[in-house]
């Protein structure tokens, strides 16, 4: 089992209101990792009735280019009954085998409504090293590393 000190947590989404009516993105770079990667979308309290984001999807490319991303599978969408308030989804794309991409595209869409029915959301990606530790706590990926 790799120690703790192997996972790196990128920030892809800081915690933010998501508006209603429009698709929020943020981008996993995956540069050298061999094994799993997980993105994790967490939700705050929902103003209502139907305002669950109506798809969060995982696509994919070996650049960023927006339209060069494709979804990668059905399987890695979810509807607004799948996730509620304060509720989280997580993601698990293995590239062990060598068959995806370098980038991973988080898009959350939110439905349109009332000007009350944003969504405060936030979301992460995280990865097991390969190899040996970290040289330095600026390679964790965090913001702030303390080692104690």
């Amino acid at each position: 089992m790799k120690p703790l000190k192997a996972e790196k947590t990128t920030v892809l989404l800081a915690p933010q209101t998501l508006t209603h009516g429009s698709t929020t993105t943020a981008n996993f770079d995956l540069l050298d990792v061999k094994g799993e990667a997980e993105i994790m979308v967490s939700f705050g309290a929902l103003a209502g009735a139907g305002t669950a984001p109506s798809s969060i999807v995982i696509s994919e490319s070996d650049d960023t280019v927006v339209s060069n991303f494709a979804e990668i599978s059905t399987s890695f969408s979810t509807g607004a009954a799948a996730v509620g308030a304060n509720e989280s989804v997580r993601f698990f794309v293995n590239r062990a085998n060598g068959g995806r991409k370098r980038y991973l595209r988080l898009a959350i869409t939110v439905p349109a409504g009332s000007t009350n029915s944003n969504i405060l959301a936030a979301a992460t990606g995280r990865v097991v090293q390969q190899g040996e530790d970290p040289a330095s706590t600026s390679e964790y990926g965090s913001t702030v590393v303390r080692e104690i």
